[in-house]
C-alpha cells in the first residue's frame, strides 16, 4: 500500500478482505479511533484520515476550505481502492466521508460497501447552529465547550489553546462555509449513528439521511454528541455488525435495536 501523510494505519492487515477508513470529528486526529478500533473484528484493516495540522502533521497549516480537504483525501483514499471498503466518519468526519462518496460516484470510482455517518445531521437539513469560526476567542472557546468533547483543563490552558485554536477555527470554518448541493441518491447504503442526548443532531435530522441513499439503516445510542467515546462498546458492536455482514454477504446488515 502506498504511504501517504493523509492516511495513518490504525491497524494493518494486508490479508484483510475489507478496509475501513475513519474520519475524525472537528479538532480530532487519526488517534481518535484507536480505542474503538481495538474492539473491531481483526478481519478488517483500519486506516484513519489525518488532516494537515493534526498530530503528526501539526507543523502543517490547517485547511479552511472543503475543496482543499477533498482534494487531498480523494487522492489518498483513491490510491488504495484495491479491495472492498467502508467509510466511517463522526460529525465533521461524517460530512467529509459523505462528500468523498459523492466525489467517487461522480468520477465512476469504486464506492464504499457502506457509508457510516455518525453524530451528523443530514446535510440537506437546515443548520441550527450559529456560525462561530470567526467569533472572538472567548466566545469561540465557549462554543467549543458546548460540544463537551474537550476537557475543561484543556480549554482553560491558555498556552495550549493558543496552539490549537487555529486548527479548531479551521475545522469550524469547514462547517460554517459548507453549502449542500443537491444530487441524486447514492447507490451505496448509508448507516447513520446518533446519540439520544445529542443537542446538535436530533432524530429527525439523523433520519433525513434516508433521502440521500437507496438503502438506509440507523442506530441510536445513549449519550451526547460524543457518544462514540462515552458509549463505545455498543458503537463498536454495531460497527462490527456492519463489518462482519459486509465480509460475509457483500452488503452491510444492521439489525433494528
Amino acid at each position: 500500500m502506498k504511504a501517504s501523510p493523509w492516511l495513518v494505519p490504525t491497524r494493518s492487515n494486508p490479508s484483510a478482505r475489507l478496509r475501513l477508513f475513519c474520519f475524525a470529528y472537528a479538532g480530532g486526529g487519526a488517534s481518535a479511533f484507536a480505542s474503538l478500533a481495538r474492539s473491531l473484528p481483526s478481519s478488517v484493516e483500519i486506516l484513519s484520515v489525518q488532516l494537515p495540522g493534526r498530530e503528526g502533521r501539526f507543523h502543517e497549516s490547517p485547511l479552511t476550505q472543503l475543496p482543499e480537504v477533498m482534494d487531498g483525501v480523494a487522492r489518498a483514499v483513491g490510491d488504495v481502492l484495491d479491495k472492498p471498503y467502508l467509510l466511517f466518519g463522526h460529525s465533521l468526519g461524517a460530512l467529509i466521508a459523505f462528500e468523498l462518496t459523492r466525489h467517487f460516484a461522480a468520477q465512476a470510482r469504486p464506492l464504499p460497501s457502506a457509508l457510516i455517518v455518525s453524530g451528523k445531521r443530514a446535510p440537506q437539513m437546515p443548520s441550527r447552529r450559529r456560525p462561530f469560526s470567526r467569533l472572538p476567542d472567548e466566545e469561540f472557546i465557549q462554543e467549543i465547550a458546548n460540544y463537551k468533547g474537550t476537557p475543561a483543563s484543556v480549554l482553560e490552558n491558555r498556552e495550549l489553546m493558543e496552539l490549537v485554536l487555529p486548527r479548531l477555527r479551521a475545522d469550524a470554518r469547514l462547517f460554517d462555509d459548507y453549502e449542500y448541493r443537491a444530487s441524486g441518491p447514492l447507490p451505496c447504503p448509508i448507516v447513520a449513528f446518533g446519540g439520544t442526548d445529542d443537542p446538535h443532531v436530533n432524530l429527525d435530522e439523523l433520519a433525513a439521511w434516508r433521502e440521500l441513499t437507496t438503502t438506509f439503516s440507523s442506530r441510536v445510542f445513549e449519550g451526547d454528541h460524543f457518544f462514540i467515546h462515552g458509549n463505545q462498546h455498543p458503537v463498536a458492536s454495531a460497527l462490527s455488525e456492519v463489518i462482519e455482514s459486509t465480509i460475509a454477504a457483500g452488503k452491510p446488515v444492521l439489525r433494528c435495536a
